[in-house]
């Protein structure tokens, strides 16, 4: 656990305040939640620490992703909580890309997890593919989780909840590639891994 805290940190430009915010998103989210999902979204962010520094600018660093991506484990809307008032900024960066990260509720009740969260890739796409490439390493992430338990036995044969989110990930994946959008580079790196990943499951 601490080589992930550790790896979050020193992906950060070593910028006090950079740091200390990630730090304190680190700690919110340890305090609300169980060590599986605080590892799970430590190895989760690490990415998004490390695509963060890939795209940012020398005088910029997209700290504002990172921030998201811990607090997207906390469960509840944390920007009603007073807690998050030491995230906030003029610019209202960590609050906007929170809000552009989370899945509306009655979409999801609506049109079901999958079709909702194709909708949720394509309108991000158009909108900032920053964000949507956090959304795509989460999935990346949790593929390489399930085909870790495949390799290893542990989960061997799949389990029905693994099989329906493997299905439901390339489903998904397969509407964003077939709906035409203008993806970049960057975008497409992830996308490949994702591929890859599914395409070494047999299911």
């Amino acid at each position: 656990m601490q080589n992930l805290e550790k790896g979050i940190v020193e992906s950060l430009p070593q910028i006090p305040y950079i740091v200390d915010q990630v730090g304190e998103a680190m700690k919110w989210l340890k305090e609300e939640v169980d060590e599986d999902k605080y590892r799970e979204y430590l190895v989760k962010t690490l990415r998004v620490a490390e695509y963060a520094r890939s795209v940012s600018e020398a005088n910029f660093y997209k700290y504002h992703l990172v921030i998201a991506s811990l607090l997207l484990g906390l469960g509840f809307d944390p920007l009603s909580d007073s807690k998050f008032s030491i995230f906030d900024s003029p610019s209202k960066s960590v609050e906007n890309a929170f809000k552009s990260l989370t899945e509306d509720p009655e979409t999801v009740q609506k049109r079901g997890c999958f079709n909702a969260l194709s909708m949720h890739l394509a309108k991000l796409a158009r909108g900032d593919q920053d964000l949507l490439n956090i959304i795509l390493i989460f999935i990346l992430c949790d593929l390489e989780e399930i085909k870790s338990g495949i390799d290893t036995e542990v989960k061997a044969p799949v389990t029905k909840d693994d099989y329906i989110s493997l299905l439901g990930y390339a489903y998904t994946i397969l509407n964003l590639e077939v709906s035409n959008l203008n993806l970049l580079n960057k975008t497409q790196e992830t996308l490949n891994k994702i591929r890859i990943c599914l395409n070494s499951m047999s299911f």
